[in-house]
């Protein structure tokens, strides 16, 4: 007697789909089963046929031709078949773990967790072959809009003394090799500072009519906006508000000369030589 058969669904736009059914009483041809799909769902109503491939007598034989059959096809774009017993296409599995990330995000691991995934990598090593693939992997471009957003979600932003004192202690003891020393002068080499009297940029050509060689120095930008000085006892820092006792707003002064520049030229004076003159000295490439 036939236990069941095997078959294919074969759509308009060239797509297909692997099953087996269980015999029905009826012929495989006529029973009215095409299938009970899951992930393409709303694909069995665009139009479709089926086609019997094989009748079996024995439901282990049925079930290992279906995986046969599914296997080489599973990564498959056409194949609509996203698993068979317990392997599983690259597409579910991406879906899938997106799924889990998404759940479990935000949520803390205990630290018996972070002891075994830590024990489970460590000594771990990843091959040539593998970090070759990293290299050449697709990474979606940085749009500008992110690029504002990190921004202006570092507006204000300064480093705890901690983490000043880590970063020092990783860059103590490096030196930059002659090589790379040779490089960055090479890419420096050139270049030169111009103003229109509002805003400054870096180039190795004239930009135009209305730009002048210097640089107009701002002491504002995306870290330091709405912050002023404040200082106390010869210490000085930047802050939004004012601290406290004890502080007053306004920068120390050194004593003695100090450079000033009107975005063209620089001089050494005791005081700000007048109108249009800026604390700093240009820089000559």
């Amino acid at each position: 007697m036939i236990e069941g058969y095997g078959y294919k669904i074969i759509f308009s736009d060239g797509s297909w789909y692997w099953g087996t059914s269980e015999y029905k009483g009826a012929p495989p041809e006529k029973d009215g089963y095409y299938g009970s799909p899951v992930t393409h769902k709303e694909k069995w109503k665009e139009p479709h046929s089926k086609i019997v491939l094989r009748v079996f007598y024995d439901e282990e034989a049925r079930v290992n031709y279906e995986t046969m059959c599914i296997i080489p096809d599973l990564n498959n774009p056409k194949c609509l078949n996203e698993h068979s017993n317990r392997a599983f296409s690259k597409a579910i599995c991406l879906k899938g773990g997106k799924a889990s990330a998404e759940k479990s995000r935000g949520v803390p691991r205990t630290p018996e967790v972070k002891e075994k995934i830590s024990k489970s990598l460590k000594g771990k090593k990843l091959t040539p072959e593998h970090v070759q693939k990293l290299k050449e992997a697709e990474r979606p471009p940085i749009t500008p809009e992110a690029i504002a957003k990190r921004v202006e979600s570092r507006k204000g932003y300064r480093h705890s003394s901690e983490t000043r004192q880590k970063i020092r202690k990783a860059h103590v003891g490096k030196t930059i090799p002659p090589e790379t020393r040779v490089k960055i002068a090479e890419n420096a080499r050139g270049f030169k500072w111009y103003n229109n009297g509002e805003e400054s940029i870096r180039s190795k050509e004239h930009p135009g009519s209305n730009w002048e060689e210097g640089r107009i120095l701002d002491w504002e930008s995306p870290r330091n906006k709405g912050m002023k000085w404040y200082h106390r006892g010869g210490e000085m820092k930047m802050f939004k508000e004012n601290p406290g006792e004890g502080w007053k707003q306004g920068r120390l002064r050194p004593k003695g000369k100090r450079y000033y520049n009107n975005g063209s030229e620089h001089v050494l004076a005791f005081e700000s030589p007048g109108d249009g003159w800026v604390p700093g000295r240009l820089k000559k490439f």
